[in-house]
């Protein structure tokens, strides 16, 4: 079947203001061309912006909008436009400014929702307080993304975008076993070489080893102090050294100098002061052995620091092993291929398969999702006030059907009817079809596929995936609509006036029914003997209270 419509963009006329760009204009137009087929032929290429959204930059947005109204002008994807992916996304859009009421298909979300136009989202807060919908919606105040819309986002896109998953996610790999993991570890890796080196000797025990070459040297003749004792050292010269004459003997300074001469002929002890390398030099002067052992000291490999950076850490590991595996620089490299997408482990991707799995197990809800197109964003003014509305359907069948994908706690119909009435799910319903009607002339049928979650994403878990499909009565969705309306009204009063109301004004409360009847059960069974004070049933006029309660009279 087919929605009965085609989506066209016209040529070129006056741009309405406010304006950014070439935005293509929609129109509506026959004969009828399956939505579904438009969408996947002409818009599959446009969701390539997700990948960049976090890096958005205003200044880029015409740039890309010119780049999207290209491609819209195009019948089909051509080869042309596939090798412009690249370009496109780097051209990144902030929001999305529609041209005018219409149906547009392929916008990214971030583009959406930092966009102009009343959302559901937004008249919830509406519907709270002038305050709240001030802060969250008027002033931009984000709230929190908690692990549930993230968990919201994957699993949306794994049900209903499968084929899109690897623009805006990327899985974690396995990482490789022998991959080297943090400081400790390399400082481990590190002793483990240094203890596998051959050890070099002591500097000790070198100098012992001249120590006793320095023993077994000759030692030199003392000379002593007086005559005598220069003439007895004189006797105890080898031949070679007792050089003087008879009459020479007995000069003072002659005996002296054949010592000296003596002494200094004998081989000098080799010093053993000064760092490793410098008794290592020393040592190798004790002898041919000694100079071959000092040598091959010398090349031995010195045990590496265990202090320091992992990049020094990291640099020393290469020195020795040039093939090791860093996980760091594995993660940061696979990080850098990911681009923008969002990182999820291989737990998280398998168990978010199983709630496809569970999905499209599902009689009613897989035919529900057979056929149509996720995420097109619908624009289309109130009636009354002329505000611009928008929503975004999760998946729009061409059969005039709108489905919404829920992941709930609890997808009993008692359950869900629960989550419904806390997050105004019948305001949505209401919302969504009112905005679809408004554009097609088709009055849609909006169903929700609520599926239970069986725990946090990627955690082990021991239940089933349960999964129901519900939709709300006529009742419920024109009471939701008066509803809406209203958070609409108030909206444009608000900003008119530039007031936003909070729980203004003075009022009576009531203790609940509940505690009311559980204080008259205890004074009851009171068994004091004591009389209650008595309060008068009579209702106290208000207009007892000061009249300068709030202020001083006029004067």
């Amino acid at each position: 079947m087919s929605l009965g419509i085609e989506y066209r963009y016209s040529e070129r006329g006056p741009e309405p203001e406010p304006m950014s760009g070439n935005v293509p204009k929609p129109v509506l137009v026959g004969p009828p061309i399956p939505l579904h087929i438009i969408n996947q032929r002409q818009f599959r290429i446009i969701t390539e912006f997700r990948a960049r959204m976090d890096q958005a930059k205003a200044n880029a947005m015409d740039k890309a909008l010119a780049a999207m109204d290209a491609l819209f002008n195009k019948r089909g994807p051509t080869m042309e436009n596939i090798n412009q992916k690249t370009q496109i996304a780097e051209a990144v859009v902030t929001k999305f400014e529609p041209a005018g009421p219409g149906i547009y298909p392929g916008i990214p979300g971030e583009a959406y929702h930092g966009g102009p136009g009343l959302s559901k989202s937004g008249l919830d807060w509406a519907l709270v307080s002038g305050q709240h919908y001030h802060y969250y919606q008027v002033e931009g105040n984000d709230q929190k993304l908690t692990a549930a819309l993230r968990e919201g986002r994957i699993l949306h896109k794994v049900v209903l975008e499968f084929e899109d998953f690897n623009s805006e996610f990327v899985v974690e790999p396995e990482w490789p076993e022998d991959a080297i993991s943090g400081a400790e570890q390399m400082k481990a890796i590190i002793q483990a070489y240094n203890d596998d080196l051959e050890q070099k000797p002591a500097v000790e025990e070198l100098i012992q080893a001249i120590e006793a070459h320095n023993a077994k040297l000759p030692k030199p003749i003392d000379a002593g102090k007086s005559m005598g004792e220069y003439e007895a050292a004189y006797e105890m010269l080898p031949e070679a050294f007792q050089t003087l004459g008879e009459d020479d003997k007995r000069t003072a300074t002659a005996l002296k100098a054949c010592i000296k001469a003596h002494n200094d002929s004998l081989p000098k002890p080799i010093k053993t002061s000064g760092g490793y390398q410098a008794v290592l030099e020393n040592y190798a002067l004790l002898g041919i052995q000694q100079a071959e052992r000092a040598a091959h000291i010398h090349s031995l490999p010195t045990p590496l620091p265990l202090n320091g950076t992992k990049a020094e850490m990291t640099e020393r590991i290469r020195t020795f092993n040039p093939d090791a595996v860093l996980l760091e620089e594995v993660k940061e490299q696979f990080m850098q291929e990911a681009g923008g997408r969002e990182v999820l482990t291989a737990n998280e991707y398998q168990h978010a398969l199983r709630y496809r799995e569970a999905v499209l197990a599902h009689p009613e809800a897989a035919v529900l999702l057979d056929e149509g197109v996720a995420e097109s964003s619908l624009y289309w003014h109130h009636p009354e006030t002329k505000a611009l509305l928008k929503c975004r359907p999760d998946w729009m069948r061409p059969d005039h059907v709108l489905v919404d994908l829920k992941f709930v706690r609890n997808a009993s119909p008692s359950g869900f009817a629960r989550d419904g009435s806390a997050h105004n799910y019948h305001i949505q319903d209401a919302h969504y079809c009112d905005g679809y009607e408004t554009l097609t002339g088709h009055k849609p049928s909006f169903v929700f596929v609520a599926v239970e979650k069986d725990g946090p994403l990627g955690r082990d878990v021991f239940k089933p995936i349960l999964v129901g499909v519900y939709y709300y009565g006529q009742e419920d969705q024109r009471r939701a609509i008066e509803l809406r309306d209203m958070a609409v009204r108030n909206v444009v009063r608000w900003s008119q006036d530039n007031y936003w109301p909070g729980h203004d004004g003075m009022g009576e409360i009531i203790v609940p029914t509940y505690q009311a009847n559980a204080e008259r059960s205890t004074l009851n069974e009171d068994e004091s003997g004591f009389s209650p004070t008595q309060v008068p049933d009579v209702e106290q006029p208000l207009d007892a209270l000061p009249d300068n309660l709030f202020g001083s009279e006029a004067a």
